[in-house]
């Protein structure tokens, strides 16, 4: 006689899991996902990796210890880190929307070259003045600026010295882009002439000729076929 089976049920304690496929983590609602913030060296490769571009090089110089393998394994395990790599990726497009050269921006460097004033260079004084304490529209239309020396002979001694300094400044042809700015802006018509050569031209007449003759021959023809239908 068979004795029937006992159901085992298996515990659920402390080291006692029930086997079972594991259910994706997903947040519950209003559930923060907490994030741990970058180590002080995983900072250092982020600010690193945006200056050269290099993982490795990045790597090296936050983790100076590292070898040269080790730095090239550690930098492409730390690109791999959505901490990091979201991080890079954000303040790149941060930098590129900033430094991309919308319409708008382009206006406004034509606008400081086109109505940049010299007086801006000068203080009350007529001395010119330091290239940090000028407005950004008048350092905006500086192209160039130049200090020398003047250099004299003492006269009791015959040295050369110092005598003192000449500045000079170029900026950017105001007229040039002045005519840009009213190009863009439709203000002005530009007529283009073209220089034909007397072969061209020679050329052109006679072809233009020949097309003549052929429609006048086209129409004689269809006059001709006209009156012999008509007989």
């Amino acid at each position: 006689m068979k004795m029937p089976k006992e159901k085992i049920t298996p515990l659920r304690g402390k080291g006692n899991r029930v086997a079972g496929p594991r259910r994706p983590l997903t947040p519950r609602k209003n559930q923060k996902i907490i994030t741990r913030p970058l180590t002080p060296k995983q900072q250092a490769f982020v600010e690193r990796y945006l200056l050269y571009g290099n993982g490795t090089r990045a790597y090296r110089e936050a983790f100076p210890d590292a070898g040269y393998e080790r730095a090239r394994t550690g930098a492409a395990a730390l690109l791999r880190d959505g901490r990091i790599s979201s991080q890079i990726r954000e303040r790149t497009q941060a930098v590129a929307k900033k430094l991309a050269p919308t319409q708008e921006r382009v206006m406004q460097e034509m606008a400081a070259i086109a109505f940049s004033d010299i007086r801006d260079y000068f203080d009350e004084n007529g001395a010119m003045r330091k290239i940090t304490d000028l407005p950004g529209h008048s350092a905006a239309a500086l192209k160039k600026a130049k200090t020398r020396e003047i250099i004299g002979k003492d006269p009791i001694t015959g040295d050369p010295m110092l005598m003192g300094y000449t500045r000079e400044i170029e900026t950017h042809d105001k007229v040039a882009a002045l005519r840009l700015i009213g190009v863009g802006e439709g203000m002005f018509q530009e007529k283009v002439e073209i220089e034909i050569g007397t072969g061209f031209a020679e050329a052109l007449r006679m072809a233009r000729a020949r097309a003549i003759e052929g429609k006048a021959k086209e129409i004689i023809d269809d006059g001709a076929t006209e009156e012999r239908a008509k007989e």
